[in-house]
């Protein structure tokens, strides 16, 4: 019988229908069968309610399923986005592609509504206690989305106090040795997050005007991939 149920279910909620309307119409069209006996209306009455209350069960039950259902194939999608989108910055942040000595590594943040850049790449759902997330203002990423501009440091200023790092940051820090990073902007060049490249080797690479407007460069980049196929940006 459940199977029959759950096999039929829309024929069942559409037959329920038609008799819960059904019964109030009928007896507000022939207002004799008000008079009829109550051993007579009675059944009609629970049968009446009985429909109701299945008519509103299955419903419930439908818009569950519904509910269910789609948030599988957004969490489906949205991990599909994710995938493209790795497999893209990883091309696009090649060392092949950009030139960019092998010492540096990548790390791609987002803004969230408290104003924390949260990494989405090459790593993401970090805790936000973890030391690579940084907030607004606050080290070179979060200086860089501040500022809107591309900030850069070598040597002990990486892990000091000119960025305001708290102590567990300097200390995850400590062994880098230069750092660069640039904001991801949106068309109407607001800022949404970060691009930053960290290296444990003193490389200036990103201190010339040329590497600068490079890494400007990358940051459209990675701001279009993102804005065009990711699922989190703001």
């Amino acid at each position: 019988m459940a199977q029959w149920i759950q096999k039929n279910r829309g024929l069942l909620l559409v037959v329920l229908g038609v008799l819960v309307v059904a019964v109030p119409t009928a007896f507000a069209e022939f207002p004799e069968a008000t008079t009829w006996s109550l051993w007579v209306r009675g059944p009609i009455a629970l049968a009446w309610a009985l429909a109701a209350v299945l008519v509103v069960l299955i419903a419930t039950n439908q818009d569950d399923r519904l509910r269910r259902h789609l948030d599988e194939t957004h969490k489906q999608v949205a991990a599909k986005h994710n995938r493209v989108t790795v497999a893209i910055l990883e091309a696009l942040l090649d060392e092949c592609v950009t030139g960019v000595p092998t010492s540096f590594t990548w790390t791609v943040a987002i803004c969230d509504e408290s104003d924390r850049l949260l990494p989405v790449f090459p790593e993401r759902d970090l805790e936000v206690s973890d030391p690579r997330v940084f907030e607004v203002g606050t080290g070179a990423s979060g200086t860089a989305f501040a500022r809107n501009g591309v900030v850069t440091a070598m040597m002990d200023a990486v892990s000091n106090e000119e960025f305001h790092l708290t102590d567990e940051q300097k200390a995850h820090f400590a062994n880098y040795q230069a750092v660069a990073s640039v904001p991801l902007t949106n068309s109407f060049g607001r800022p949404f997050g970060a691009l930053s490249a960290i290296s444990e080797d003193p490389d200036e690479y990103f201190e010339s005007t040329a590497a600068s407007e490079q890494l400007r460069d990358l940051a459209e980049a990675v701001a279009t991939v993102l804005l065009n196929i990711s699922t989190n940006p703001s």
